[in-house]
Formats: structure tokens, C-alpha cells, sequence
């Protein structure tokens, strides 16, 4: 999973989930493959109270859209590509499921970074697992490209 991803894992973690199912469609992380499609493992559950989307992926939005139970609520991080659109069935939206998103989660910037660091001091957020490799500023590209190919969440780009 990348870092959107574990932090949405994280944020449901500090609001008391009690299950949290992570899918991740880079086979080469290390997670297992259960020989299911996304959408079966998620059906056998009954349908989730939320799901994320945290890359843009309008196949990956579907499957979420069709994971809901009933009331479920579906939250859109990523951003997909311009012009691309999603098709909620009205009955969907009628049993009481709901669909939000937003850039930056909604937040006014100042509020919410007092509010990470905050979280973060207190151990509520740990951020340092997220952080896969430090490099000098000379291997910035190596970076980029490891963090493209999903081999990393985050690099540290130190300066000395």
C-alpha cells in the first residue's frame, strides 16, 4: 500500500474500526493473492460500512461502489483522469448509501497540518514506517522513480 493508502488504514485505526480490509493492486508488495477478485472478497463481507479510493482508479471506484452495504459510504481520495466518470446506481443511493471526496480532505490547510503534527507527537499518527528509504538529493531521480513503480511509500531526500 502506498501512503494515502496507510493513512486512511491509520485514520480508521484511530476512529475505532474494528476490521479493516486493504486491497492493493501492486502484486509485487508482498501481499498475498487469495486467488478472489477484489469484488468477491468484498461481497463475502456483505457489503463494507466504508471504503476508499485512494488512487483514481475508475475500476477501482466501481468495485467500492458496489462493496457498500446498504447505508455504506464511500469516500474518493484519488483523483481520476480528467474527464472520466462513475455510474452510482439511483437504488444505491436511495437505500441510504453515500458517496463524498474533496481535495486535501476538505481541510483548511493551517487547521489540519497543527492537527498532523498534533496527532503525530502524541503517537496517534506514526509516520515514520511509511518512510521506506533515505537518499541524498543526488539520487532524487532514483527516487521518483522507485516511488512510480510503488517500490517505496515514502523517500526522505537528505541534503548533507
Amino acid at each position: 500500500m502506498g501512503a494515502i493508502g496507510l493513512s486512511v488504514v491509520l485514520g480508521c485505526k484511530d476512529a475505532g474500526a474494528q476490521e479493516i480490509i486493504c486491497i492493493d493492486r501492486n502484486d509485487h508488495k508482498g501481499f498475498s493473492n487469495v486467488g478472489q477478485s477484489v469484488d468477491e472478497i468484498l461481497k463475502s463481507y456483505g457489503g463494507v460500512d466504508y471504503a476508499f479510493d485512494c488512487i483514481g482508479n475508475i475500476d477501482v471506484i466501481n468495485s467500492c461502489i458496489q462493496s457498500l452495504n446498504t447505508w455504506g459510504f464511500l469516500v474518493l481520495i484519488g483523483l481520476p483522469d480528467r474527464g472520466q466518470s462513475v455510474s452510482i446506481p439511483a437504488g444505491k443511493l436511495l437505500q441510504g448509501a453515500h458517496v463524498s471526496g474533496g481535495h486535501f480532505g476538505n481541510a483548511k490547510p493551517r487547521e489540519l497540518n497543527q492537527r498532523l503534527v498534533d496527532l503525530h507527537c502524541s503517537a496517534r499518527l506514526p509516520i515514520e514506517p511509511m518512510i521506506t528509504q533515505r537518499l541524498h538529493l543526488d539520487n532524487i531521480n532514483k527516487a521518483f522513480d522507485d516511488l512510480r513503480a510503488g517500490k517505496t511509500i515514502r523517500t526522505v531526500i537528505e541534503f548533507e
